[in-house]
């Protein structure tokens, strides 16, 4: 497929161009050139999309904080997933304060030298708007539980911080349950009546299946049900982000919902780990 003929490139960026429209339909991203939007700040070189997201394409000889950020005003005031990236070739030279301004609008950069782009910078989700917990206020074995999960949602793959955070949420509810298991407090309801779990039945439940058991505790107290209750509330959107990440319900609903999941994750593992 040839590069596409931009018409509101530099002539001296036309290479700078291509190498980065190549570079992104190499990575899977379905590009189109120049494409106008008469509701944006300004026609990007390029916008490419991949699943949920769009990332749209400033080619440019320097860096115009002013202008970027016009963009990035532009992208929050959206639903989805909206990203934007400076491209300029490496040579040009990029002052540190410029860089941090970048960072802190959420601004990724690519850096083009010959036919290799270098990220410097990732672009984060623009419309994605989440304050979680202060964490550096949480218990220690909190802060260390989620400290990867909290990098993940600075880095704007608030996706994969909330996966994390469930996979932590799941290992300490375990750990909970087969503590108190073991001294014999928490039995759980069968057919045969009240009954002590073993660790290796324990270790074998899915983070749904656990949910059920938290369920059946007898006489469980005020932490076994809001354990319960945060699994069970949580774990249909975990399910669908590691099974239908691609359809766009579970975007749409995993989007409106991990606000609320991660404040409840929080409050539970502080609870879990005192």
């Amino acid at each position: 497929m040839a590069d596409p003929r931009f018409q509101t490139v530099a002539d001296e960026l036309i290479v700078v161009a291509s190498v980065v429209f190549r570079h992104l339909r190499n990575h899977g991203y379905a590009v189109r050139a120049e494409v106008t939007d008469f509701a944006a700040p300004f026609t990007p070189t390029m916008s490419a999309t991949r699943g949920a997201t769009t990332l749209h394409i400033e080619v440019c000889g320097g860096i115009d904080i002013d202008r970027l950020s016009e963009w990035v005003d532009f992208g929050r005031s959206g639903i989805g997933d909206t990203r934007l990236t400076a491209s300029l070739p490496s040579s040009v030279q990029i002052a540190a304060s410029t860089v941090a301004s970048l960072r802190k609008l959420g601004i990724g950069l690519f850096l083009i030298d010959g036919e290799n782009v270098v990220e410097h910078l990732q672009a984060v989700d623009l419309a994605m708007k989440v304050e979680l917990p202060r964490l550096a206020k949480q218990p220690a074995r909190v802060r260390q539980l989620l400290g990867h999960s909290y990098e993940q949602f600075d880095r704007g793959e608030w996706r994969e911080g909330f996966e994390d955070a469930c996979n932590a949420l799941e290992e300490e509810a375990r750990a909970y349950f087969a503590r108190w298991s073991k001294t014999g407090r928490i039995l759980v309801g069968s057919a045969d009546g009240p009954r002590q779990m073993t660790a290796h039945e324990i270790r074998r439940l899915t983070a749904g299946q656990l949910a059920v058991q938290f369920r059946k505790i007898q006489s469980p107290t005020s932490l076994d049900i809001a354990a319960e209750q945060a699994l069970s509330k949580i774990n249909p959107d975990r399910v669908e982000r590691v099974h239908r990440r691609r359809h766009k319900r579970t975007e749409a609903r995993l989007r409106r919902n991990v606000g609320r999941h991660m404040w409840l994750i929080v409050n539970i593992l502080r609870q879990l780990v005192e």
